[in-house]
Order: structure tokens, then sequence, then C-alpha cells
């Protein structure tokens, strides 16, 4: 049940933020944040797509949390990456109007993102899952590094690093759907 939470956040938010996008044409990615989506017009669509894709992340890391060893790095890694659902649905419950405890659930959301992707991936290179560990590390370092390259707007790194998140988690939702040997077993 876990993996189906897994697939289902990344396709569940970027719908919802993508047709909040769709609702506001004076939406630029080059000017804004995504954030920007979370008052207004289309401000229930948006953060509606935030709370239910950070449950469902939150669902997922919990669930393989508790499938592995709680005291590996790979069970930190988890709940790394469950704070990072959990800083989602911060997101999407106090948007912008909210003042600055926005920012906070939001630097929140991309740092633990980013954290849980690199703690993952050591982890998974102790179970001698290279391939997986490398491209687990890819990940996680881009997530991170996106947010190197100066923007006028937060909306392309913000994007970017949730699409690497959320390759991840599709591919992994889809590696433990597939066979019973996960991540870190085999």
């Amino acid at each position: 049940m876990a993996s189906v939470c897994g697939l289902l956040s990344p396709m569940i938010g970027f719908t919802l933020v993508l047709s909040s996008i769709s609702m506001s044409p004076w939406f630029s990615w080059r000017h804004n944040a995504l954030s920007d989506l979370g008052v207004g017009s289309s401000s229930a669509l948006f953060n509606l797509g935030l709370i239910l894709s950070g449950l469902l992340v939150l669902s997922y890391a919990l669930g393989l949390y508790r499938a592995y060893p709680r005291r590996s790095i790979i069970g930190l890694g988890w709940l790394l990456l469950a704070s990072s659902g959990l800083s989602l649905i911060g997101i999407g419950v106090f948007p912008e109007d909210k003042g600055i405890i926005h920012f906070y659930f939001s630097v929140a959301f991309f740092t633990l993102l980013a954290s849980s992707l690199l703690v993952l991936g050591f982890g998974i290179i102790l179970h001698r899952r290279y391939r997986l560990a490398v491209f687990t590390l890819s990940m996680g370092v881009s997530a991170a590094l996106v947010w190197s390259v100066p923007y006028e707007g937060a909306a392309i790194p913000e994007a970017i690093s949730s699409i690497l998140g959320s390759a991840w988690i599709t591919v992994t939702a889809i590696l433990h759907l597939r066979s019973s040997e996960g991540i870190s077993r085999g």
C-alpha cells in the first residue's frame, strides 16, 4: 500500500499544480515562485495538491520505514523523507499570505527532500545496490545543486527539485511493487 501512495503522490500533486498554473494567466515561470499560486483564484486547487501529495509522501515514507531496520541509515532516510512530506503539507496549509511560517515550511521541504535522498543513497550503497545508489545520490545532489543557480523567481528550481524527488519516489515505488527485495534487500 505504501508503494501505491508513492506512485499517486506525483500524479495527484503535479496534476493539481499544473491545473492551478493553467488557471493563472499571470503566473510566470521566470518571475514567480510556485507558492504564489497558493493565494488567489486557483489557491484551493494548488494548496489541495500540496496537502494531498504531502500526505501520500508521508504514507509512502512511513510505510517503508516500518519495512526496513529502523536503526539503519536507510531508516533515517525514510524519516527525513516523511518529514519532507510533512513540510509539503505545511506549505499547503500555510500559504504565502500566512506569513513567515510558509517560508519555513518551504525551506524545510526542499532541504529535507534533498537530504533524504542523499542519506538513502548512502544507505543503499551499504546494501551493495550500486546502480540504485548512484541514481538516488544523483537525484539528491541535483535537487540540492539546482538552488545554487541564480533565478529571478523560485518556480524553476522548485519545479526541478520536485520533479527529481518525484522521479525517485516513482522509480522506488515501482521497484517495491515489482519485487519483495525492495531497496536494501537482495
